[in-house]
């Protein structure tokens, strides 16, 4: 008889741990913002480390918006894992709090607005007799900004700065160039991050204070 109850009580608890999450699933775990090792499908990403206090704080939280100078803490935090100083120091995720319950964001709605192109009217003009015209074209002479070549061939317009490629949309050649004559590489007492990603960290709206913040914490 207490062979039975023994083996019935080791069949429960087979039972009740197979029922039991898996604390290893991607979804159990939470990461730092705009940490590239986050597996996690944007509307699952309902919790973020904060590696100042090291609590799990949720997407919501008023805490990300409140701003610190020049940058609100989500985007502070946001520059730095684009830069990949999460796994320089490295910052490793925490368990999912406070259970282990998939949490999804509510989905967004896109409405899409058409308009309609204005009717177009057409207006035929009287026919008249004038006397032939005389034109005298006059030569122009186009001046070229001179070019400033910052090696290996490629060159910049003079003058072209961060705030013409800013104007520009970032264009990854130019910004590219720029860039390294901005945080040049082999630089000691600096902390240098791949400028492709510094270009796609611009284009989302990131500021250059934000990079020089990341260059000047090596």
């Amino acid at each position: 008889m207490r062979k039975l109850v023994v083996g019935v009580f080791v069949a429960l608890l087979v039972l009740l741990g197979s029922a039991l999450p898996d604390a290893n699933a991607d979804h159990d775990q939470v990461y730092a913002p705009c940490d590239p090792e986050d597996p996690r499908p944007l509307y699952e990403r309902v919790w973020y480390l904060d590696y100042q206090s090291g609590e799990a704080l949720r997407f919501d939280d008023p805490w990300w918006s409140e701003r610190v100078g020049a940058y609100t803490n989500w985007g502070h935090q946001c520059a730095l894992g684009t830069a990949g100083v999460w796994q320089a120091a490295p910052i490793l995720p925490l368990p999912h709090p406070p259970t282990h319950t998939v949490e999804t964001r509510p989905p967004t709605t896109t409405t899409t607005t058409t308009t309609e192109p204005p009717a177009t009217t057409t207006t035929v003009a009287p026919t008249t007799t004038t006397e032939p015209v005389t034109t005298t074209t006059v030569p122009t002479t186009t001046t070229v900004a001179p070019v400033t070549d910052l090696g290996d061939g490629i060159g910049l317009p003079d003058g072209y700065d961060l705030f013409t490629a800013e104007f520009n949309g970032w264009p990854f050649q130019e910004t590219i160039i720029l860039l390294e004559d901005r945080y040049p590489q082999g630089t000691p007492g600096k902390y240098h991050f791949r400028l492709s990603v510094a270009v796609e960290f611009l284009r989302q709206g990131g500021l250059i204070g934000g990079l020089d913040n990341v260059w000047n914490s090596g």
